[in-house]
C-alpha cells in the first residue's frame, strides 16, 4: 500500500481513501459495511472503541455505584445526640428518595438486634457486634443492586450505611449512630417516603 491510498484502498492506519461509492461517501468492502464483511469488522464485533450496548448500560451502572454522585451523609460521632437525632436526622431523610417498609424494617431490625447485643455482651461487647456491624455495608450494596427487581433500597440509603458504618469505632459512636438511624427511621414515615 502507498501512503496515498487510492478510492476504496486502505491506507496503513485503516483509513480509507478517496471518496468512491455512489453520493459521495467512501465504499465498504463486504455486505455488513466493515471491511471484513461482517457487521463491524472481519470478527463480526461491533462496538469497537466505545463497546456495544450492553457495555455502555454496565458502565453507566458502574459510574453509579463508584462515581463522584455520591449521597450526602449527616452522620458524624463527633456531634453531639441532640444534633444527630434533630436536625442532621431530617437532613438525612430529606436525601433519601422513597425506600420500601419492609427493606427499611430490615436494617432497622439488625440495628436493633445490634443494641440489644451490645447491652448483653459485657466487657467485650462491641468487638462482638462489630463484624455483624460492618456487614451491614455489604448488605446495603446488595440491597441495591435489588432495586430494579422491585426490591431493595435507594442508592441514598445505601451510601448512609455504607459510610455511617465506617465511621463507627467504638461503642459510644455505634450508640450514637443506632440513635441517628431511628430518627432517621421517624423522618422517614413522617416525610411519607416510605412505602408500604
Amino acid at each position: 500500500m502507498s501512503e496515498q491510498a487510492g478510492p476504496g484502498e486502505m491506507r496503513p492506519g485503516g483509513e480509507e481513501g478517496g471518496q468512491g461509492g455512489q453520493g459521495g461517501r467512501p465504499e465498504r468492502g463486504g455486505p455488513g459495511g466493515g471491511p471484513g464483511g461482517g457487521p463491524g469488522g472481519p470478527r463480526g464485533d461491533r462496538g469497537g472503541e466505545r463497546g456495544g450496548r450492553s457495555d455502555r448500560g454496565r458502565e453507566r451502572r458502574d459510574r453509579d455505584d463508584r462515581g463522584p454522585r455520591q449521597a450526602e451523609v449527616f452522620f458524624d460521632p463527633s456531634r453531639s445526640v441532640v444534633e444527630l437525632v434533630d436536625d442532621l436526622a431530617q437532613r438525612q431523610a430529606r436525601g433519601i428518595r422513597r425506600i420500601a417498609a419492609a427493606e427499611l424494617a430490615k436494617f432497622y431490625g439488625e440495628i436493633k438486634d445490634l443494641q440489644r447485643a451490645l447491652a448483653h455482651g459485657g466487657a467485650e461487647g462491641f468487638q462482638q457486634i462489630e463484624p455483624r456491624l460492618r456487614l451491614l455495608r455489604a448488605k446495603a450494596y446488595y440491597a441495591n443492586r435489588r432495586i430494579g427487581q422491585g426490591h431493595g433500597v435507594p442508592r441514598e440509603f445505601r451510601d448512609f450505611i455504607d459510610k455511617s458504618v465506617q465511621t463507627v469505632r467504638n461503642e459510644e459512636d455505634f450508640l450514637k449512630f443506632a440513635r441517628h438511624f431511628e430518627a432517621v427511621v421517624g423522618f422517614l414515615y413522617g416525610m411519607g417516603s416510605v412505602q408500604s
